[in-house]
């Protein structure tokens, strides 16, 4: 007997990085280019970078990365942050903020995994506030 649509059979490794923003959700951020994929063992990433802005010597060039890791367990942290409803870690450099969501609502044992989306941009203050939009896009389209 095949079933279908169950949850037992969802897998974050069926989740591709770079169907998670589409070039329209991009657009209001930028003008992006086509994604860069990148696939290890244990994790897919999709790097998108923005296409008309020439970095000077001492900007960053716009960047959008969303990175899925399918055997990472998410770590809750109570922040009270969440992305659409879903609770979410913030970490923050001097250059770049990534907000990490588990790729389940109810995660468990088996189902784990989870979705990094990093921002870089030229003024490191939108870097947080766009990483936080982003993942109020992304958080619907995960299990």
């Amino acid at each position: 007997m095949l079933i279908t649509g169950c949850s037992l059979f969802q897998s974050s490794r069926s989740i591709e990085p770079c169907d998670l923003l589409s070039s329209s959700e991009l657009s209001s951020f930028g003008n992006y280019g086509s994604p860069e994929r990148t696939s290890r063992s244990n994790y897919k990433e999709c790097t998108w970078r923005n296409s008309t802005t020439e970095p000077f010597l001492n900007t960053v060039m716009p960047q959008v990365g969303v990175r899925v890791s399918p055997d990472t367990r998410f770590q809750s942290q109570v922040t009270g942050q969440t992305a659409d409803g879903r609770p979410l870690k913030e970490r923050q450099t001097d250059a770049t903020c990534t907000v990490t969501l588990s790729v389940f609502k109810k995660p468990t044992r088996k189902k784990k995994g989870i979705v990094e989306i990093s921002v870089a941009m030229p003024d490191p203050k939108d870097n947080c506030v766009t990483a936080h939009k982003l993942a109020d896009i992304v958080s619907p389209k995960l299990y």
